[in-house]
């Protein structure tokens, strides 16, 4: 019986182990490869070490909590006293830290006023002493009866939107829960009255229907904010319209009124004109006159008319010469011949020959 390659291999792997099979048939045979496979793998677990579970370490951050000075004029950056104590409460409920953390922390996030009022508690003492105190000084001094009396009678004012309105109303209820006086079942359905109630007239005429359909506060609010969205929009396009309507009145207007001006200059202008033009012909005859007159001038000096009317100038009337003295002309034109002594010539010749 020859033996085949496999069978040679298969041999071979069995040497290597170590191991002998211990079979005379078939079934045995696969009896005994199971049985060994299950020691086997037995043996393997056997040798793997187990590894050990290390407990799992959780590092927690220090908790922050918003900076509370007690100040009534507190600044964007300071929590009030309701929502510094809710931090509080909340990081306390919270459980990832212990009752010393959230003390530490408290007391980290104090400061001013209210850091001293922590300090002047000791320094064994507890969260719930550090609360109890900043209850007595700056918690709530109203009565259950005066804050749900401010719940009933609020009103949303003008220029408050829905959004503001609403949680005005949830911050009166929270503090009137606070005090115990509102039943948790019921503080859904005090709300939506008590929100459709004190909206103003103009909105609350608007959304009846809502009221009466939605049944949810929270529903409600969405549907009045939507309501008030449209209304805002609506009386802005409105306003739109109305300044783009005055600012084409306006501008008309300012046509009008240049053409007006345009108008009453030239009426001033035109005025003027026809006054400098009277005055012009009031003045020509006076200087048609005086130019005729002087015209007509004969060499003697007596003046004569054009028209043939009398001369208003008599002789002696006219120009003196500073040269020689004589009438009828000017120095400027004055052709007499004078001696030395300013004398005239022709008198000198005419006085000598009348002594010959």
């Amino acid at each position: 019986m020859e033996i085949t390659e496999e069978e040679k291999k298969l041999l071979a792997s069995f040497r290597q182990l170590g191991v002998q099979p211990k079979a005379d048939t078939k079934e045995d045979l696969q009896a005994w490869i199971q049985e060994y496979a299950t020691s086997a793998s037995a043996a393997v677990k056997q040798e793997t070490p187990s590894q050990s579970l290390q407990p799992a370490t959780t590092l927690l951050q220090a908790p922050r909590l918003s900076c509370f000075t007690g100040n009534n004029t507190k600044k964007d950056t300071e929590a009030s006293y309701d929502l510094w104590r809710y931090e509080v409460e909340c990081l306390r409920a919270s459980g990832t830290h212990n009752e010393q953390a959230v003390l530490e922390a408290a007391r980290r996030s104090l400061r001013g006023e209210a850091a001293r009022i922590a300090m002047r508690l000791g320094t064994h003492s507890t969260l719930e002493d550090l609360l109890t105190k900043f209850g007595s000084v700056y918690g709530a001094t109203q009565s259950k009866e005066s804050i749900l009396a401010q719940f009933y009678s609020a009103r949303q004012q003008k220029g408050e939107d829905v959004s503001s309105w609403s949680c005005r109303l949830e911050d009166l209820l929270m503090r009137a829960e606070e005090l115990g006086q509102v039943d948790p079942g019921k503080r859904g359905e005090m709300l939506r009255c008590m929100l459709w109630t004190g909206l103003l007239p103009d909105l609350k005429d608007r959304s009846g229907y809502k009221f009466d359909t939605v049944k949810d506060f929270d529903k409600l609010r969405t549907e009045l904010r939507r309501i008030e969205q449209e209304s805002v929009q609506r009386t802005e396009q409105t306003s739109k319209t109305k300044t783009s309507a005055m600012s084409n009145m306006a501008s008309t207007s300012d046509e009008q009124d240049d053409k007006s001006r345009i108008q009453a200059l030239e009426g001033a202008v035109q005025k003027l004109t026809d006054e400098l033009k009277k005055l012009q012909k009031q003045r020509d005859p006076v200087g048609v006159r005086g130019q005729q007159q002087f015209k007509n001038a004969g060499p003697s000096g007596q003046q004569t008319q054009a028209s043939g009317q009398p001369g208003r100038r008599k002789q002696g009337d006219g120009p003196v010469c500073y040269r020689c003295g004589e009438k009828g002309h000017i120095r400027a034109g004055c052709k007499v011949r004078l001696d030395h002594s300013a004398k005239r010539l022709n008198e000198t010749g005419s006085t000598v020959r009348d002594s010959q």
